[in-house]
């Protein structure tokens, strides 16, 4: 139980980082900018409380694991750490490099790659098969006088999600949380 108060307590910690970015205000946004990871999960959060999915969720932190099975997740709240990190900001157009993958003239991939270091959200790949989405990548990195952080966040539709933080806290040393949820229908 004593490591799951540390998780908690790292979780708060990524938190506290995360939202040290600058707000843009998406009042006036007329088109999107880019892929919009919050109107895609909150798309998704309807889905999977439609169809009622259960989740096996494994919690690592620093290698000690427990699994749980969860049949009422709060998925705004579960999902809350992707859509922390969308970038779909008019302000941020010149701020990520875009490239596309096309076979057959049909959408593949789009990886959107931050071009300023000081942005949280480093990259963002989209995979599509069939014109839908297959698998969503986002690496985000945050570096202050107190933490350097990492953390990696893998979303697929079918089967589950995966959220990686790795983190390096001046005053308790580095920690790594892994937090895997699994699809049950």
């Amino acid at each position: 139980m004593h490591w799951i108060k540390k998780f908690f307590c790292f979780f708060i910690l990524v938190l506290l980082i995360a939202s040290c970015q600058e707000e843009t205000n998406n009042s006036d946004l007329k088109g999107q900018a880019f892929f919009s990871v919050k109107n895609y999960f909150e798309q998704e959060i309807n889905r999977i409380e439609q169809e009622k999915i259960t989740v096996e969720k494994q919690i690592t932190l620093d290698g000690k694991s427990e699994t749980l099975q969860f049949s009422n997740i709060d998925f705004s709240k579960e999902f809350d750490v992707f859509i922390n990190s969308d970038i779909n900001k008019i302000a941020w157009l010149d701020k990520y490099q875009v490239d596309s993958t096309f076979i057959d003239e049909k959408l593949t991939n789009v990886s959107y790659t931050a071009l300023d270091e000081d942005l949280r959200t480093k990259s963002l790949r989209i995979s599509y098969q069939k014109g839908e989405l297959t698998s969503l990548q986002i690496k985000n990195s945050a570096n202050s006088s107190l933490a350097t952080s990492e953390q990696l966040l893998n979303y697929t539709p079918q089967t589950g999600y995966r959220i990686e933080n790795r983190q390096d806290i001046t005053i308790s040393g580095e920690q790594h949380l892994l937090v895997e949820g699994i699809y049950q229908k």
